[in-house]
């Protein structure tokens, strides 16, 4: 991701890169301390009606711009569907996305550590227990693996496993020298409910709202189930674009309520090469040189 915006601002192009909450750099409130419960007690869902709609009012007001382009990569194209359903207003002011690995159906998810999230249970008490930071970037964790991951170390081979079992297996695509850089900033941070979120979307196979259980669904929703997120409303242009051998996004994800596809474009699963990136008012091209 940060390789398309070096590529974008060397072109030319006015480049905002927004933050997700709760990660290492976003762990501030005005009122609550990150060893609160509550200031976990947050999803994808919260950062896709709230966070992303304040960081494109934030950019249009201070730039004077009607409108902008949206590149998100993974939890970033999720929390774009989230708010361009809900809040379908909006798509007016998105002039084209650009979905990097998307995020929405899991049902057919391979990557065991993102499944095991299928099987944390729904209810009160366990919302109570889990409304917790899930996987910190902290010097016990990040610093042993950046030494770990070093090249050279007997031990490198197990961190090109640990992101393999994560997204995918393909030595072919992976620098092995970045690895130290790559567990200076990975894993980042995020809400325990954020992951348990996407949970609930394996195990039904639905792109919907956080699951709280049979009666706090009636209280909160006026249902047992949470409601759909509504593909339909989502009228700007939105290129898909996956790679064969991702276990998280996998390529035979559909979209069929999204009405204004211009693009789906799936990476080659051995490909090993730069990649060029153009965007043109409302196409993507990727080639590979």
């Amino acid at each position: 991701m940060f390789v398309v915006a070096y590529l974008m601002a060397d072109a030319g192009y006015d480049v905002w890169m927004g933050n997700a909450r709760g990660n290492v750099h976003s762990t501030k409130h005005e009122s609550l301390s990150p060893s609160s419960s509550k200031f976990w007690s947050f999803s994808w869902h919260e950062m896709g009606v709230y966070d992303l709609p304040a960081e494109i009012d934030y950019i249009l007001t201070n730039t004077g711009q009607k409108d902008l382009s949206y590149v998100g990569h993974s939890m970033g194209t999720t929390m774009f569907f989230v708010l361009m359903s809900l809040k379908p207003e909006y798509n007016a002011k998105i002039r084209h996305m650009v979905a990097l690995a998307p995020v929405a159906f899991l049902r057919n998810t391979k990557s065991l550590f993102a499944a095991a999230t299928k099987f944390v249970p729904k209810g009160l008490l366990t919302e109570f227990l889990y409304n917790r930071q899930f996987f910190p970037n902290t010097k016990f964790i990040n610093g042993p693996l950046r030494t770990l991951c070093k090249t050279g170390a007997i031990t490198q081979g197990l961190c090109t496993n640990i992101l393999f079992q994560i997204g995918g297996f393909n030595s072919n695509q992976i620098n092995q020298n970045m690895l130290p850089i790559i567990f200076t900033y990975f894993p980042a941070g995020s809400s325990f409910k954020a992951w348990t979120h996407y949970g609930q979307l394996m195990r039904s196979g639905m792109f919907r709202q956080y699951d709280y259980g049979f009666i706090r669904n009636l209280i909160k929703y006026g249902n047992t189930n949470p409601p759909e997120y509504n593909f339909a409303v989502i009228t700007s242009p939105v290129s898909l674009i996956v790679g064969q051998n991702d276990w998280l996004a996998t390529p035979e994800v559909r979209y069929p309520l999204l009405t204004n596809i211009s693009i789906r474009y799936k990476l080659p699963p051995t490909q090993t090469a730069h990649h060029n990136i153009t965007l043109n008012h409302g196409s993507i091209t990727v080639t590979y040189t």
